[in-house]
């Protein structure tokens, strides 16, 4: 028979109260007891040890010292024997011990007493390192704990090397595990002679170093940031580390490297590498072996030739390209930006890359050729300018190219053919007594005016005119040349282009070309296509048109202005165009209403995609005017873009996006990047989120170029 047992609530609830009651005071018994001895040792009250550190001493409480720390209390009894046995012996008022500690300074100490009887520690990046290695010392096991909770909270690229180091030698390996990712994630900027932050890697140990120069996750652009920092690391204390260098220099992946960089090395007489002959050797063995001059069973250096060369051969993985993402410049809310962003969706983070060399520079143009990022003219300081500026992958630095025959602005650009970029359309500058019933691109007496002065015009008190340009110009990246290549039918400004690739022969081929591929004859290749869409076709901005133009590049990189064209769904002034990948499809964001379209050119025919949408928007829309638009890895990205439009006639954008939006064809859906870069994928509607995080300090932008790199 079983018997029940019932609970009173009043009396459960009163001992929940009692409980809570005995714990309140037990704090503020625990912390009025701190303050009286605080008071204590400050009044001089009742002491019984000094410690000693320097010249200073600093009297205490044998009984908070052992409480507080397990160095005073029992690990150093043997030490404690020799001074009386000071804290382990009955209390005696009349007897005073002193200890000196030479391994910790006065103010190190004087931060870890008042924690011992307070319990506050005051902490700042300039000092944690030091109290961290004196709590160490003397055994402050939660002086130590908040040491390292500070360390992790504050770890950046200025003292990420030191508290790894700190942290290894006091084995704690999470502190070290997290200090070394900030680290390899920063190497380049760790090592930037540049940068204020190389001081710490210059006085790193050899163990360090050989650590980092050999790891395969250091995040670098070139393995030349690599053997830079492996000889500053020498020519810092040339007497004690050049016997080392030989050995760093088999940790540095020279076979990715050039042998004509190498060479800059051996033949400067003020390389710290002359000061090894077996160093100098190594480099120049490593040379021959990459130009086939050198027999493969040499050895070198404390090794074989086949272990070397096998461990030098494999590149790191940063330095492998991988596509990127690059938003270059645009207007936020209040300002023009000159950032250069990089979004390595890969790696998940951004690049670091230098901001535009031109500041305050908008309705630029910017293309890739052979993976380097062209970006011509614009608007500065109020002027139209022809200057032209190349960003270098390889060397992460922007360098000037030569002007455009002529000054313009709200143009287009693509790159064909490997390192040729075209220009389409766009506005310029003439003088107001000048008549240009169509176009500035048909004056002659304009352009050589533009070549005479350069980057920009300047008319004296005389306003200008906006005209619209008609040349097309084509820029050799590699020569530094420009040549008018074309002219357009109907040229336009603020438009966009994109570049078809050639219809490759199958058998579905016109028969005369599948005749000339299986004959052998080495006809031309086929030319590739350039279609233009929206923008205005004045300069007004009031007159648009439905129709994508189409240019047909020649084989000798001329221009015929097509006299066909495509007809879109309805007219349209804002929108942009990308193809995919192979060439082969343009894909068409219309920026007013978030729609999407692709175009296969070949087959002349227009499908709908997925739009992308927003939630709260009375016709469910999304609106991103002037933003930026790149095809990544498979994949179509939109950028910023303003949202809304304002005044009586709606023409003037405003409020620009941070956003990214991710179109995959592949499953015809769209994503939005969210906190630390990962993707979240919907099929209908989306809410904004930026994916950056807030110490990368990007904002919103709009009128901004995307484009794709290879980082």
């Amino acid at each position: 028979m079983s018997r029940s047992h019932t609970v009173d609530k009043s009396t459960e609830h009163d001992f929940f109260n009692e409980t809570r009651f005995r714990e309140n005071c037990i704090y503020k018994q625990v912390a009025s007891l701190l303050h009286g001895l605080q008071e204590c040792r400050q009044k001089g009250l009742y002491t019984d040890v000094i410690l000693c550190a320097s010249e200073e001493e600093f009297p205490c409480h044998k009984v908070v010292l052992a409480a507080s720390s397990r160095y005073f209390n029992a690990s150093l009894f043997a030490f404690f024997a020799l001074y009386m046995a000071m804290f382990l012996t009955p209390f005696s008022e009349q007897q005073t011990s002193r200890v000196n500690l030479k391994q910790v300074s006065p103010w190190v100490l004087r931060h870890l007493i008042d924690f011992a009887y307070t319990g506050r520690l005051a902490l700042s990046t300039a000092v944690v390192q030091d109290i961290f290695v004196g709590a160490n010392f003397l055994d402050y096991p939660l002086a130590v704990e908040a040491c390292i909770d500070f360390m992790k909270q504050h770890l950046h690229v200025s003292n990420c090397l030191g508290v790894q180091l700190l942290a290894e030698i006091y084995e704690f390996p999470d502190l070290a595990r997290s200090a070394r990712i900030m680290a390899v994630e920063n190497f380049s900027t760790l090592v930037d002679p540049e940068e204020s932050e190389m001081g710490e890697w210059l006085q790193l140990p050899l163990k360090s170093v050989e650590s980092y120069l050999s790891a395969d996750d250091l995040e670098v652009r070139s393995e030349q940031v690599v053997l830079e920092a492996c000889l500053a690391w020498v020519a810092h204390d040339p007497e004690k580390r050049i016997s080392h260098l030989p050995g760093l220099l088999r940790l540095v992946r020279l076979y990715q490297l050039s042998p004509s960089l190498l060479r800059t090395y051996t033949a400067s007489s003020s390389s710290i590498i002359h000061e090894s002959p077996t160093a100098l050797l190594y480099i120049e063995q490593v040379i021959n072996r990459m130009e086939g001059k050198c027999d493969q069973s040499a050895s070198i250096i404390n090794g074989s030739a086949s272990a070397v060369v096998a461990a030098s051969l494999l590149p790191r993985p940063s330095t492998l390209k991988r596509p990127t993402l690059v938003a270059v410049g645009g207007i936020n809310s209040t300002y023009i930006l000159d950032s250069v962003d990089a979004f390595s969706f890969v790696r998940g983070r951004c690049l670091p890359c230098p901001p535009m060399p031109l500041s305050n520079l908008t309705w630029f143009s910017a293309a890739v050729a052979d993976n380097t990022l062209v970006i011509t003219g614009g608007i500065h300081a109020g002027e139209i300018v022809s200057t032209v500026y190349r960003f270098s992958v390889e060397e992460n630095t922007w360098n000037r190219g030569r002007n455009m025959p002529i000054t313009r602005a709200r143009h287009a650009s693509v790159a064909v053919c490997g390192g040729h970029v075209f220009l389409f359309g766009g506005v310029t500058v003439v003088p107001a007594t000048t008549s240009f019933p169509e176009s500035a691109g048909r004056s002659q007496g304009a352009g050589a005016a533009v070549e005479g002065v350069g980057a920009s015009i300047s008319w004296g008190n005389e306003v200008p005119d906006l005209c619209l340009v008609d040349s097309i110009d084509r820029y050799d990246v590699w020569r530094d040349e420009w040549s008018t290549v074309g002219r357009s039918r109907y040229p336009r400004q603020m438009s966009s282009v994109a570049v078809v690739s050639p219809l490759p022969v199958t058998e579905g081929s016109p028969p005369e070309m599948i005749e000339e591929r299986e004959s052998g004859v080495c006809a031309p290749s086929p030319p590739h296509t350039v279609v233009e869409l929206g923008g205005a076709l004045d300069v007004q901005s009031d007159l648009v048109s439905e129709k994508m133009a189409i240019y047909h590049i020649k084989p000798d990189l001329y221009v015929d202005s097509a006299d066909d064209y495509i007809v879109l769904l309805r007219p349209v002034r804002y929108a942009k165009c990308v193809t995919n990948q192979s060439g082969s499809l343009v894909y068409i964001f219309w920026e007013a209403s978030g729609e999407l379209s692709v175009l296969d050119f070949h087959r002349q025919s227009l499908r709908t995609l997925r739009s992308l949408t927003e939630a709260g928007r009375s016709d469910g829309g999304y609106c991103a005017v002037h933003c930026g638009c790149a095809w990544v890895d498979g994949r179509l990205y939109v950028v910023g873009g303003f949202s809304a439009f304002l005044g009586a006639n709606q023409k003037r954008p405003i409020a620009p996006r941070h956003s990214i939006h991710c179109y995959d064809p592949c499953t015809d859906a769209w994503s939005v990047f969210g906190p630390h870069h990962l993707l979240t994928t919907y099929n209908i509607s989306w809410s904004e989120v930026s994916i950056f995080k807030e110490e990368q300090a990007t904002l919103a932008r709009a009128i901004c170029s995307c484009v794709a790199l290879e980082m």
